[in-house]
């Protein structure tokens, strides 16, 4: 029997159109690739055989996962055919990550775990945070715009937690899912919380005659079991305009209770802001054999050093910025 593989991974949705493989799109879009292909040829590579495998979150084109599951069957064989011992996980994990870090995926972990387990169908809760801001100027953003939404729009944060309250709880959610959705809409919704963060950023511009209040960063934090194709947008999409006063928790009410799908222009929003952040499993009822993790000590240091390369890019850009705008002062003729 094949050893069953468990890999926990994060990656780049920028670089991927969406999680599952689509062949006819891939082979028809060269250097358009989804995570599952990504994943299952580097395995391919290694193994010499097919690879099937199975996520617990199937992210949308431009969806981020800082923690995704997956899990694949993995026999090894030599040359000739025999059946051989099985693949170490720390030779998965240092392999692995050298051929998928170059396209924005990395492996977090690699356990060896019992027939029992399944990424999508044993994961008991799913984590979603949708970043998103109010402010005035969207372009003024480099290092986040790849991973938040900016609106240029003010944004009333009781209005729009009392929005997102009207989603939790157990619901046909058949109105807020893609029309491709599987079949069975109902689901329950744990937590929807919305929080302000407490963030400056030495971008922050202030335009004049503008009602507009710069630099406020949110981010939104759903928990559920499982959720509908496209329905963290969709619902995020509505609880932004109950922001704007465009649209009042009671109709939002209604349309949940009716089914009926969300007007055009509600549409849903951007994907780029949606990240899955955890996957949880009942992890007492599978059994472990061997596990080989990313080395964190060394992944934090890296993350430290970029951090404060960051700040000093900025600091230098500001430099910059005020040194031209010196040399324009210079330059102006008297009058």
């Amino acid at each position: 029997m094949a050893q069953r593989y468990r890999f926990f991974v994060q990656y780049n949705g920028a670089n991927f159109i969406g999680y599952q493989r689509n062949p006819s799109y891939e082979k028809n879009q060269p250097g358009h690739k989804s995570v599952q292909s990504a994943f299952e040829e580097a395995v391919e590579k290694l193994t010499h055989k097919p690879c099937l495998s199975f996520a617990a979150g199937r992210t949308d084109s431009g969806v981020h996962a800082l923690m995704n599951c997956i899990h694949a069957d993995i026999e090894r064989f030599s040359a000739r055919g025999e059946k051989m011992e099985d693949y170490p996980c720390s030779l998965f994990l240092v392999s692995l990550n050298h051929l998928l870090r170059p396209q924005g995926l990395l492996v977090r972990s690699v356990e060896k775990i019992d027939q029992r387990f399944h990424a999508r169908f044993s994961c008991k809760r799913r984590t979603y945070h949708y970043q998103f801001a109010s402010s005035v100027d969207q372009d003024g953003y480099p290092l986040e715009a790849p991973t938040r939404w900016f609106i240029r729009k003010n944004l009333n944060l009781d209005l729009m937690r009392k929005a997102a309250s009207v989603f939790v709880g157990r619901h046909n959610f058949r109105g807020y899912a893609g029309s491709d959705s599987e079949l069975g809409s109902i689901r329950s919704l744990y937590t929807f919380d919305i929080l302000e963060e407490n963030l400056s950023s030495p971008f922050a511009i202030s335009i004049p005659n503008t009602k507009i209040s710069p630099n406020r960063r949110f981010t939104a934090r759903l928990q559920a079991r499982g959720f509908l194709h496209n329905q963290v947008r969709k619902m995020m999409a509505s609880v932004i305009l109950a922001g704007q006063g465009l649209l009042s928790p009671e109709q939002i009410q209604m349309r949940l209770a009716s089914g009926r799908p969300q007007p055009k222009q509600e549409n849903m929003a951007p994907p780029h802001g949606l990240c899955l952040v955890e996957v949880a499993y009942p992890e007492d009822k599978f059994t472990v054999t061997e596990r080989s993790a990313f080395d964190w000590d060394s992944f934090e240091k890296d993350q430290e050093y970029i951090k404060q390369y960051s700040l000093m890019a900025k600091e230098r850009q500001k430099e910059s910025v005020a040194a031209r705008k010196t040399a324009r002062a210079d330059n102006e003729p008297e009058e």
